[in-house]
């Protein structure tokens, strides 16, 4: 690379949108990457860079931490900013996630905490939800949940019905698809949102629940047979009307009905369903680079609603092939920390599982473990690794000793 593109440690370059050369923890290689080329991948015009919205994790510590500035004249922006997600009781590190604009973020830089970059939207993606909206009837939850962060959520399919027909064991639905945001009460009461409200937590995207839908499931109902397609049409739920849906397959495995004449017992197949929906260009980065706001978000949206709950599974099928899968990603960290903390808060027990992976052989990490020989001799270490054709992502490899 380029002195331009791989600017010397500790010396500010002016060409570059951020300014990086305050850091000294390890910085996010992504954020490295989407710096030095100029955030040329992320679908964003120079000009518009100032504006963007920059998803961002921040580990942090009570010690010295500052928030950035709010962002004077913005409004409609009141999301805007970093939410506390968990804390760690015995080191007071925390982490947070949310949106910030270019100036917050070269703040959070100077501030030397840990850092990872999401990926950078445009300023309409998320406007923020409005004042004067309704608040939903909120469904009891029984004594165990299954929820579930995926793509694709059968919610009137008969697996998942609650009773005959009546309503959906999906108590609660959390689209997380920021350009479906309701911002305006006149946004929830159209047509296409006639179902859905604004969530309150995160103020994006969209959420409903088992309340809210048994006017659609009835609306949908003729002599005790539901019309699945009319349901998803009048909900304006487009995912299900794909020919397969990676959401609906692990719902079903997870919670689905048993056949009565199987002679089987599973509590899973009764159990209520929160379901978290990550955003289509989220699910479709296989590289995970995107997903860590939104998966911490959802972990947090679930465990929010499931305080008095006895038994909580939550399962998670998607996961991530960047990073060094080895515990330190603010993604693994974020995880460990919502559910420590969550187990000691509560009597209830919680259960997160996690995908094994489907890359097999892929080659995504190299290792070699070597002494150094005497200053004197001149040594070098090699790291082979295969890169495949098949890779066509913008790619770049993290060397760490």
């Amino acid at each position: 690379m380029t002195d331009e593109l791989n600017p010397v440690p500790g010396v500010a370059n002016t060409a570059l949108p951020l300014d990086l050369s305050q850091v000294k923890l390890e910085a996010d290689p992504y954020l490295q990457w989407a710096n030095a080329t100029a955030f040329r991948d992320f679908s964003l015009k120079k000009e518009s860079l100032k504006s963007a919205n920059y998803q961002v994790v921040v580990l942090c510590n009570d010690s010295g931490f500052k928030n950035p500035k709010p962002i004077p004249d913005s409004p409609g922006w009141p999301q805007l900013g970093l939410r506390e997600i968990c804390r760690d009781g015995k080191s007071n590190d925390f982490i947070l996630t949310g949106l910030v604009l270019q100036d917050q973020l070269q703040e959070l830089i100077n501030q030397n905490v840990l850092l990872e970059l999401n990926v950078p939207r445009y300023d309409n993606d998320f406007q923020s939800s409005g004042g004067g909206l309704r608040k939903p009837s909120e469904p009891k939850l029984g004594k165990r949940v299954m929820a579930i962060i995926d793509f694709g959520c059968p919610f009137g399919h008969k697996q998942f019905w609650d009773g005959w027909n009546e309503t959906t064991r999906v108590r609660y639905f959390w689209d997380q698809d920021a350009t479906r945001t309701i911002r305006v009460p006149e946004d929830e009461g159209s047509k296409k949102n006639a179902y859905w409200f604004a969530n309150d937590l995160f103020q994006y995207g969209r959420e409903t629940t088992s309340e809210e839908l048994k006017s659609l499931f009835r609306r949908c109902s003729d002599n005790g047979v539901v019309d699945e397609d009319l349901l998803y049409e009048l909900a304006n739920y487009s995912e299900m009307q794909e020919p397969t849906s990676h959401g609906a397959y692990v719902m079903d495995l997870a919670s689905g009905r048993i056949n009565p004449m199987s002679g089987l017992e599973d509590d899973a197949s009764g159990a209520d369903i929160i379901f978290v929906q990550l955003p289509k260009n989220s699910v479709k980065d296989t590289s995970g680079g995107s997903m860590t706001m939104y998966v911490l978000d959802a972990l947090k949206y679930i465990l929010e609603k499931t305080k008095d709950v006895e038994q909580l599974v939550i399962n998670m099928s998607f996961g991530s092939t960047a990073g060094p899968h080895d515990g330190t990603s603010l993604l693994e960290r974020g995880m460990d920390m919502l559910i420590e903390q969550e187990r000691t808060a509560r009597k209830g027990e919680i259960k997160l599982v996690l995908p094994a992976g489907n890359h097999f052989l892929a080659d995504l990490h190299a290792g070699q473990c070597q002494v150094p020989p005497p200053r004197s001799s001149p040594h070098s270490l090699g790291l082979r690794q295969r890169v495949t054709a098949a890779i066509f992502e913008n790619d770049f490899r993290q060397v760490r000793g």
